[in-house]
């Protein structure tokens, strides 16, 4: 037999013995119950759908830091409103506070606000964006945080983490206490139109309450996909712009606002670009 005949069949023998080796091997893992190993794998491989939170800042002025975080859409789980949220989370997190060593500041609650998103995300016209039959702005749940420019962004910062992370434990779905009875309550007293309106598709409010509980357990549970860096007009009209550097951040005009600060307000400003009259009005539902 020549040399070269005999190397090729060797090899042959090789790869043969291989591959029963290989399948041997791949059968030895195929054994137990399978529907239950598949079943496991597709709880880890298709994962919850995380809610994006755009943060932008740190904005400084008179010796305190700001960030401004505007929540994704809330699709099923619309019926949260900032209202809402402003009232639940600061119970919740003054309680907290008393049981842990929290530092988040409970006064952000104090900030929670719907906006109307922006037409054109970044686009140069500063009107809402509005959908349906009603013609109705879409909105977006928001706050400010703010803590003492002395204990610098980075510790700045992961308060900011923590509220976001306290936001979203508190929409978990829990025996005591849930949040759809308590959300649906506030709707009662105090939209009784959008209450009736919400009540007449579902038989009890009971009912309706663990719907509620449901939707909002299921939007959030998938935790937060945290944006920093973003820039205002990403989301935020002109006039929820200057109402945030008035009203939370103590600015009192634009000269006061230094240009670090504008582009964070505006993606791309330079000081060649005009800004929005100071006293520029909210645009009418």
């Amino acid at each position: 037999m020549k040399s070269g005949d005999f190397q090729e069949k060797e090899t042959t023998k090789l790869a043969q013995s291989s591959m029963s080796n290989e399948e041997n091997l791949f059968n030895s893992i195929c054994v137990g119950n399978m529907k239950e190993k598949l079943a496991d794998t597709k709880v880890i491989f298709f994962k919850k759908d995380t809610v994006d939170v755009h943060i932008s800042g740190p904005y400084h002025n008179v010796g305190k830091s700001h960030w401004v975080v505007v929540y994704g859409e809330n699709k099923d789980a619309f019926m949260l409103k900032s209202a809402f949220c402003a009232v639940y989370i600061s119970c919740l997190l003054r309680q907290w506070k008393q049981v842990t060593k929290s530092n988040i500041n409970v006064d952000h609650c104090n900030t929670y606000y719907d906006i109307g998103i922006r037409k054109h995300q970044f686009g140069s016209e500063s009107i809402w964006k509005r959908i349906g039959a009603k013609n109705s702005p879409v909105n977006r749940v928001s706050f400010v945080y703010s803590h003492d420019i002395k204990i610098g962004d980075t510790a700045g910062k992961e308060e900011v983490i923590g509220a976001i992370n306290f936001f979203f434990m508190s929409m978990k779905e829990r025996v005591e206490n849930p949040i759809g009875p308590l959300l649906l309550d506030h709707i009662h007293e105090k939209a009784e139109k959008f209450y009736n309106y919400f009540l007449g598709e579902i038989k009890t409010e009971e009912m309706a309450a663990e719907k509620i509980t449901r939707v909002i357990n299921k939007h959030f549970s998938g935790g937060p996909n945290m944006i920093w860096n973003d820039h205002l007009n990403h989301w935020l009209v002109d006039y929820d712009i200057i109402r945030i550097l008035r009203n939370h951040m103590g600015y009192k005009s634009w000269s006061e606002v230094q240009v670090k600060e504008r582009q964070l307000c505006y993606k791309g400003y330079t000081a060649k670009n005009d800004l929005p009259p100071w006293d520029v009005q909210k645009e009418r539902y």
